[in-house]
């Protein structure tokens, strides 16, 4: 397997199975280890887009553009390059989240409410996208079953904390 490849799929599992550790978490080692396997795959993409532009592009924006616009008209039918961008601001946003996760001290704490809703739809979405709807395969369906387990996970999880009627 190329590295490039690699690194995006060992980025995909290590963003569910944090997800899946927040939505399931009960313990202090469970959140700890929540964050250490977010970081992991936020710094994982990062090497993911590096790899990328290095092996595949050498270096070149304009290649980076020209291919990711080749690969949404395969995909979608619309010749439209703006999704490499989708993919910075998504690293970007990610990387501020594990930094933010790291310095608050409970691990329930979060930015106001409204902004980790925003950031966490932001992330799945992006999740959702790169992966059901532009992947084939093995990665498609890890990422169905886990976007799914994360769904239901962090439904039972709100449940949980409704008041009893």
């Amino acid at each position: 397997m190329d590295p490039v490849r690699l690194s995006a799929d060992l980025a995909l599992l290590a963003f569910l199975i944090a997800w899946l550790c927040r939505v399931g978490f009960r313990s202090r080692s469970q959140a700890v280890a929540e964050r250490w396997l977010y970081a992991a795959g936020a710094l994982l993409m990062l090497v993911h887009i590096v790899l990328a532009y290095g092996i595949f592009h050498r270096w070149s924006h304009a290649a980076a553009l020209q291919h990711t616009a080749e690969q949404t008209e395969a995909v979608v039918g619309l010749s439209f390059a703006g999704g490499l961008y989708f993919n910075f601001v998504f690293v970007l946003v990610y990387l501020v989240d594990v930094v933010w996760r790291f310095r608050l001290r409970e691990p329930d704490a979060r930015q106001p409410r409204w902004l980790a809703i925003t950031v966490d739809g932001f992330l799945l979405f992006i999740v959702a996208m790169s992966t059901i709807v532009f992947e084939t395969g093995p990665v498609r369906h890890v990422a169905c079953v886990g976007l799914l387990a994360i769904a239901v996970g962090q439904w039972r999880r709100q449940r949980s904390r409704r008041p009893a009627y």
